[in-house]
Order: structure tokens, then C-alpha cells, then sequence
């Protein structure tokens, strides 16, 4: 069962809401919340599996709200408004709920997140393995540590850079989620902003790193460590 949350600040759509999710008998509503700072309160103690989050809320709309959670829940939009939707699923929104919405809709974007939920739960993310997993595209993908030439970050998203693939990867995580996965003492943070695998160092020039015709920076801060580990 899918423990769920509702932020949404007009009365009737979230008496709506929580009608619908009563009818489904794998979700669970703990708490319903009319904006977006009783919500980020109650989740710092306790991170919901779902929630149906309102675009347009008082203060705090609900996009700048799932962008300032570090480890984001499984998230269905709900909007009157259509043209948020892009940038809805370029959050990794498992769904996008168009008001007004019935039920038969509903239903079909909880199965999508019930769906998502097992398959997390079946393929789980594994550290310290030559496989991990992360979120892209609605789905978990599987990423060989040995495929990967470095990690950047932006904001609350990696971008694995992989061999023999033209465009990155991309995944709603922090750079301290992507060490957490990757096999210890393999990989290694140089910048605010990027992972590299040891064994891909091509070379070492004005405090950048070649990986693959790539020339990636050194932190300032990360500079010494960087030394200490390599040894130089």
C-alpha cells in the first residue's frame, strides 16, 4: 500500500482527492496539508511514497516545492492549468492531472505511481555494486559503474555520462545520493559539481582531469584530497 499526502489548497479538490484515494485500495492517505510549508514540516519527519501535489498554492507553489526536496517522493500533479505540464515531467512527475479530472483518470495515473512503487521496491538502488539503478524518464534504469566516464550535477539532477552513449543520462538525484551508489573508493568527487572514476583519468592538466576528450575541473576544495588520493 501507497502512503500518500495531498497539497492542494482549494477545499473542494482536495475533499475530491481524498474521496478518490479512499476508493483505491492500495493508497492510504496520511495527511492532507493546504500548502506547501505544513507539507515540507511534515516532511521532514516522515517522507510520504506518494503525493498529489497542487501547481499553483500560496506562497511555495508546488513546483518550487519538489524542487527543494533532496530525495523527492513519487509525485502526481494536479492543475487547472495545462502548460505547467512540461515542466511537471521534466521533474520526473510520475503523472499530470488535468482538472477536472474523474475517477477513471485518477485511477489510471495511481496505478502508473502503484506501478513505479513496486518496481523501486523489486529493483532497489545497490551501492558499492557494479550495477546501480536511478530514476529517469518514469522509470528505474540500470547504469554499470563501468560504463559511467563522470557524474555532473545540476541542482537536484545528475547527468551520467556513459561510454558509447551520446547523451547523458539524466536523473533527479544529488551528487551525495550518486557516491552513496557507486562502489566505494572507485569513484571520486572533484568539484561541487563532478564524480569521475579513477580508472578513466586519461591525464591531469591545469587542475582538470581528461576523461575521454572531456576536461572536467578540480574544485578548489577538493583539490587536496584529489592529491592525497592519487598520490601526487
Amino acid at each position: 500500500m501507497l502512503n500518500c499526502i495531498i497539497i492542494e489548497d482549494e477545499p473542494l479538490a482536495s475533499t475530491l482527492l481524498a474521496t478518490y484515494i479512499q476508493r483505491t485500495p492500495y493508497l492510504r492517505l496520511d495527511a492532507s496539508f493546504g500548502n506547501a510549508i505544513e507539507a515540507g514540516a511534515y516532511c521532514r519527519n516522515k517522507v510520504p511514497e506518494l503525493v498529489f501535489l497542487d501547481v499553483q498554492l500560496p506562497g511555495i507553489n508546488g513546483i518550487q516545492f519538489l524542487k527543494s526536496l533532496e530525495n523527492p517522493p513519487i509525485v502526481i500533479f494536479t492543475t487547472a492549468f495545462s502548460q505547467y505540464a512540461i515542466e511537471g515531467f521534466e521533474l520526473a512527475a510520475i503523472d499530470y492531472l488535468l482538472k477536472p479530472f474523474n475517477y477513471a483518470r485518477f485511477q489510471r495515473a495511481a496505478m502508473r505511481a502503484k506501478d513505479y512503487h513496486e518496481l523501486q521496491q523489486s529493483q532497489p538502488f545497490i551501492s558499492n555494486q557494479r550495477a546501480i539503478y536511478v530514476k529517469s524518464n518514469y522509470q528505474l534504469v540500470k547504469i554499470d559503474s563501468n560504463d559511467i566516464l563522470f557524474v555532473e550535477g545540476m541542482d537536484n539532477y545528475a547527468k551520467f555520462y556513459l561510454k558509447n552513449k551520446a547523451n547523458p543520462i539524466v536523473s533527479i538525484n544529488t551528487l551525495k545520493n550518486v557516491m552513496d551508489l557507486l562502489p566505494e573508493k572507485e569513484f571520486l568527487r572533484i568539484h561541487k559539481s563532478f564524480i569521475v572514476p579513477l580508472s578513466k583519468i586519461e591525464g591531469i592538466h591545469m587542475r582538470k582531469v581528461k576523461i575521454n576528450n572531456h576536461m572536467i575541473p578540480i574544485g578548489n576544495s577538493y583539490w587536496d584530497n584529489f592529491r592525497e588520493v592519487l598520490g601526487i
